[in-house]
């Protein structure tokens, strides 16, 4: 994966929650020591929070995806 744009999906079907915000930051840490051109992370869930997404997503290249249909 050294030089690839690179994507890790973290998901859960209720609401946001510490664990999947937890487990999407980690997911991207982990994977930068394989030297990707860029890590982007993406906490795919099946309900929004709206005090914990603009926590998480304040740190670069970390995304909240809500899909009700997971």
């Amino acid at each position: 994966i050294e030089g690839k744009d690179i994507v890790v999906i973290q998901t859960k079907a209720g609401r946001l929650g510490m664990y999947l915000m937890g487990q999407a930051f980690f997911s991207a840490q982990l994977i930068k020591p394989f030297k990707p051109r860029s890590v982007t992370s993406v906490a795919l869930c099946g309900m929004d929070d709206s005090v914990l997404r603009p926590l998480f997503e304040q740190y670069p290249n970390m995304k909240v995806v809500v899909c009700q249909n997971i």
